[in-house]
């Protein structure tokens, strides 16, 4: 760990230091020294090029399949900011929504209020999932119903929990909508 450190820590120290060790006008260091730092900074920032490159690969596989997860679960899912905007809704949210997906990558329902796009009978309480997470709970999950066109009524467990927490600060939310309406009817 200590290594990983230092490599950074020195290339950084050579870095801002390089405008003294090697000005044209005043030679600090004999010609064949500055040589030899110049191949050890260069070969100190191959280095880390080459840990920034599977860095890089290591992350966009986790997005990857990160997003695999959230797009192919059969259950609804939302991430929510604190002031209850939609940061990200799954395909099977977005059928729950009665929503088609546009054309493009962009999801229609990003930037838009939970409450507008689903409204349940907890929303704006204090028995609404996300308030509860928002306000301290680890997990709370309730069940709720919801009107559909034409009078039916469909109901889901909403399971919320803290999706990022910065300083045990809740930044966002991440709600899961299973569909319980054949146990209801």
């Amino acid at each position: 760990q200590k290594k990983g450190i230092l490599v950074p820590v020195v290339l950084s120290l050579l870095l801002m230091s390089s405008h003294l060790l090697f000005r044209p006008e005043a030679s600090l260091l004999p010609d064949m020294l500055r040589g030899v730092i110049l191949i050890f900074i260069s070969i100190l920032a191959a280095g880390a090029n080459t840990h920034i490159a599977k860095i890089q690969t290591v992350l966009v596989s986790a997005n990857t399949k990160l997003s695999n997860i959230f797009n192919k679960s059969s259950n609804g899912m939302l991430i929510l900011d604190k002031n209850y905007n939609i940061l990200e809704a799954n395909k099977a949210f977005l059928k729950i929504a009665d929503i088609k997906p546009e054309g493009g990558s962009k999801n229609p329902l990003v930037g838009l209020k939970c409450h507008d796009v689903l409204k349940h009978q907890y929303c704006h309480s204090s028995e609404c999932p996300c308030r509860r997470v928002f306000e301290g709970s680890e997990f709370y999950e309730k069940d709720i119903e919801i009107a559909r066109d034409g009078g039916q009524k469909a109901f889901y467990i909403a399971a919320a929990s803290p999706f990022n927490k910065t300083d045990n600060c809740v930044e966002s939310v991440i709600l899961d909508f299973k569909d319980i309406t054949e146990r209801n009817e």
